[in-house]
């Protein structure tokens, strides 16, 4: 698994190297895309349906970092999200008493 993320990290950052050199993307618009893909194989334990999801809520973390100058908006909504679903989770799944 470690093998197979680490080489599309390096094709990623390989095209996505090739665009900047071409002036199709600007450089935040291709670390946005690269931190969402990142993301999204980074969470690829939990399936590879969900980690192109993932890899958008990513690139969406990655605009909002970009828009505020800083990672610590994200990460709150990263917390939040995980620790709501957490709880919503945990209080769906018991059974009635």
């Amino acid at each position: 698994m470690w093998v197979a993320s680490q080489r599309s990290r390096e094709a990623v950052a390989a095209a996505l190297e090739g665009m900047i050199k071409d002036g199709e993307l600007a450089q935040a618009e291709a670390m946005i895309i690269a931190q969402g893909v990142l993301f999204g194989a980074a969470h690829g334990y939990q399936g590879t349906k969900l980690m192109f999801t993932i890899g958008v809520y990513g690139a969406l973390f990655g605009i909002l970092a970009a828009w505020r100058k800083s990672l610590r908006p994200g990460m709150m909504a990263h917390f939040l999200q995980d620790f709501i679903s957490g709880l919503l989770l945990r209080f769906l799944t018991q059974a009635p008493r």
